[in-house]
């Protein structure tokens, strides 16, 4: 059920953004509808305790409230400001969002222990390894998503 409500949330949260309102109003729906979720979960908390291992409604209500109030900082920085330089390499990804997707879920372990043959792990960074190497397969998986980029091959379904 959580699942669903987490989809619907997306939909229209969605919907919201593609809209002909102006964004004076997208972003004071956003913002009312962020605070009304953190209230709620915090609310519903005593009953239904905010744990995310199992997904319980409180949880997945004060989370959403958290993605809101991100999205709705988003917005305001990249569609209001016009900050949007910074967003490149998002746009490389999210253009290909399937072929990563599939990349992650299919190539990961092959894909690790390939750029572990070049990078040696990281060993010699101790504890900091495992970060370093997630690190370098995220850019091998980037730049993948840059050569489709480049060349306009896009994946849908």
């Amino acid at each position: 059920m959580t699942s669903t409500v987490t989809t619907l949330f997306g939909v229209w949260t969605g919907r919201l953004l593609q809209s002909p309102q102006s964004r004076g109003y997208k972003m004071r729906v956003i913002g009312i509808s962020a605070i009304a979720c953190l209230v709620v979960g915090f609310l519903i908390h005593p009953w239904n305790p905010i744990i995310k291992r199992i997904c319980t409604t409180s949880f997945t209500i004060f989370s959403t409230g958290w993605v809101l109030l991100m999205l709705l900082a988003f917005f305001w920085i990249v569609e209001v400001k016009g900050y949007t330089r910074w967003t490149f390499p998002l746009l490389v990804i999210g253009a290909n969002s399937i072929f990563i997707y599939s990349l992650e879920e299919v190539l990961r372990s092959w894909l690790n222990r390939a750029v572990g043959v070049f990078t040696f792990r990281f060993t010699f960074l101790g504890d900091f390894a495992p970060v370093a190497q997630a690190c370098a397969v995220l850019l091998v998986m980037w730049l993948l998503c840059y050569w489709l980029y480049r060349r306009r091959i896009f994946l849908k379904l």
